[in-house]
């Protein structure tokens, strides 16, 4: 390759990255709805910009999540397209909407987000370029940018949609930091550790986790001498309390409710929950302070000492790897050989928590079976390609006797993916993929390093055409990923692998489907005319007529002519529940009964997860 190709490629292929992100992202933008968006949409992100026009701080904070940074990017839109007027609604509940305003306002609001989030994708390729090579960066972005679940949240008006990207930012800039100790990583890593908490609480666990990194790497060090550096030490943990420092400000300037209610501060830092989690941190932090400034390093020598000695207790460069390539194993095995393994029907993945079943019954599982009901929907929303790159990585980890340059931040990401598992477990959540999302860059840069490595392996071997081999590679590893997001699209949150049999789901239709529906009753004669009941937000919005959303008791009167149900509304659709039961209201059992349609979407080609419309007789 000429000098002058080498000098455009990188550029030239970043816009090409760049280019297939936003055709892919820019593309069904508003033409849904998602279930929890219209909360945001009707008053949250309002109520932030006004809180900062009124000087009422305290209303700064307009969610626990907090989702600061969805509000922050929506800016321009909530100048400019007002929430407002949108939808007429009777004393009836009947809604009467301006379809295209409809439109016009959600890709107001989503269209910075994709944008902002195109940006962040260039800043985290300049990241991982500093932190490895152009090779890994450009793969890293190639993935991240072509996950369909990625795209998906991004053009959501929800927390996290800034999760993902924040915190990988920080991430790579917390890692660079290390690599380099220069002040610049330190500073980006901290504004953007603060930006990941105002998006999303979940992103606490990066706090503990880079205390954690640090002591790793200190242990695990091969240079005694280095290992003994008290001053190289102490100026890495200042580093780290830096960008703690920082990613405090950060949170506390931008949302001024966490400085008048000091329990606001302590939700976000652990992580949403009751406990005082931010102690997992500030104990580990206050030890290495005490360790390197008093006792100079004698706690971390011993420990070093300790994990060098006692060789017969399995090295983390094989447990945690192992232990990855166990869980996937299980996993996809079990689900193809017992497609009926009782474990998911217990606990299906649509209940909140993992010890409870569809009856109620507390269920008792040893440790194991619940890591695998937690990596569930991981395994199952990936990519392929990255399922398979992880497992085989996972697996040359554990069984070759040679190390690489890169062992470290493979160690690195590794253990984040099952720390996160664990985390879940010990919280009682049951995951869902978009609980997992802050995992997908980590995923994306694990797969981009694999990829490097096999290309450096098999240029090794001198019987392989050089050219013909690198056209096929680049040919191969470029194809899967597009596939799996054109295959997804437009649905792209709703994306599952191959790996998993049709007839099973991990995600529900998350406000898919609503505007093919409405277009489908837009289509019918005197569709102006037509009375409508959905059981979900997406519906109405999008249709021309009158159309009645999740009421009983007034819809029970009126002569409704279609009503639009999904998988969703069967989950919650009791007959014993008041809402049906009660005198006065509306029946709608033998819409859900119907197993023939006048029409019918079937999100992901999965039956079980599907919007349907159905004459009301």
């Amino acid at each position: 390759m000429s000098f002058r190709i080498k000098k455009f490629f990188t550029p030239v292929s970043l816009a090409a990255i760049i280019f297939l992100y936003l055709f892919f992202g820019l593309h069904h933008l508003g033409q849904f709805l998602t279930a929890d968006e219209h909360y945001w949409l009707d008053g949250r992100i309002s109520q932030y910009w006004e809180a900062w026009e009124t000087k009422q701080w305290k209303k700064t904070l307009i969610n626990d999540k907090p989702g600061v940074t969805l509000a922050l990017a929506s800016f321009p839109a909530y100048f400019v397209e007002k929430n407002e007027n949108i939808c007429s609604r009777t004393p009836e509940k009947i809604l009467t909407c301006d379809t295209i305003r409809a439109q016009k306002m959600l890709e107001a609001y989503r269209f910075p987000i994709v944008i902002i989030n195109g940006l962040f994708i260039v800043l985290i390729f300049w990241l991982i370029r500093k932190l490895t090579k152009n090779e890994i960066a450009l793969w890293a972005v190639f993935f991240i940018a072509l996950t369909p679940q990625l795209i998906g949240i991004s053009q959501i008006v929800n927390p996290d949609a800034f999760l993902w990207s924040t915190s990988a930012i920080s991430i790579f800039s917390y890692l660079n930091s290390l690599k380099y100790q220069e002040k610049k990583y330190v500073i980006l890593s901290g504004i953007f550790l603060g930006l990941a908490l105002l998006s999303k609480y979940s992103s606490s666990i990066l706090i503990p986790f880079f205390s954690l990194v640090f002591i790793a790497k200190e242990i695990f060090r091969e240079d005694e001498e280095e290992s003994r550096n008290i001053t190289r030490r102490g100026r890495v943990l200042f580093s780290l309390l830096g960008i703690y420092g920082i990613a405090l400000s950060v949170l506390l300037f931008l949302l001024p409710a966490a400085w008048i209610n000091p329990s606001v501060l302590q939700q976000i830092l652990s992580g949403g929950s009751e406990y005082p989690l931010i102690f997992l941190t500030v104990v580990p932090f206050c030890i290495l302070l005490f360790d390197t400034f008093f006792l100079r390093g004698l706690f971390l020598s011993l420990l070093c000492s300790l994990y060098k000695k006692v060789n017969y207790i399995p090295k983390l460069k094989y447990f945690i790897p192992g232990s990855l390539a166990a869980i996937f194993v299980s996993l996809i095995v079990g689900r193809m050989i017992f497609p009926h393994w009782e474990i998911f029907s217990e606990i299906p993945f649509d209940l909140k928590d993992i010890t409870s079943s569809l009856d109620g019954i507390y269920v008792y599982h040893n440790f194991f079976q619940f890591l695998v009901l937690e990596a569930n929907p991981l395994v199952f929303s990936l990519p392929i390609i990255f399922v398979l790159l992880l497992f085989f990585q996972c697996c040359r980890m554990v069984f070759s006797k040679k190390g690489t340059e890169w062992d470290f931040l493979l160690l690195f990401g590794q253990a984040f993916i099952l720390i996160n598992i664990i985390v879940y477990i010990m919280m009682d959540v049951l995951a869902i993929p978009r609980y997992f999302l802050i995992l997908f860059p980590i995923v994306s840069f694990l797969a981009a390093i694999e990829v490097s490595f096999i290309r450096q392996s098999l240029l090794k071997n001198k019987f392989f055409p050089r050219s013909l081999f690198i056209m096929i590679f680049i040919l191969f590893f470029m194809t899967v990923p597009i596939f799996s997001l054109y295959s997804s699209s437009p649905f792209y949150l709703n994306y599952t692998n191959a790996l998993l049999s049709k007839d099973k789901i991990v995600s529900d239709s998350w406000g898919y489907g609503g505007y093919e529906a409405a277009e489908y009753l837009n289509s019918l004669p005197d569709a102006e005319n037509l009375l409508v009941w959905s059981d979900y937000e997406g519906v109405c919005q999008f249709f021309k007529g009158r159309c009645i959303m999740r009421q009983y008791k007034f819809a029970a009167s009126k002569k409704i002519d279609y009503a639009v149900i999904s998988r969703r509304g069967g989950i919650l659709y009791d007959p014993n529940n008041v809402r049906w039961t009660e005198a006065n209201h509306l029946f709608m059992k033998p819409a859900y009964d119907n197993d023939h349609p006048d029409w019918i979407i079937k999100i992901g080609g999965r039956a079980e997860n599907f919007v349907k419309v159905v004459k009301v007789e």
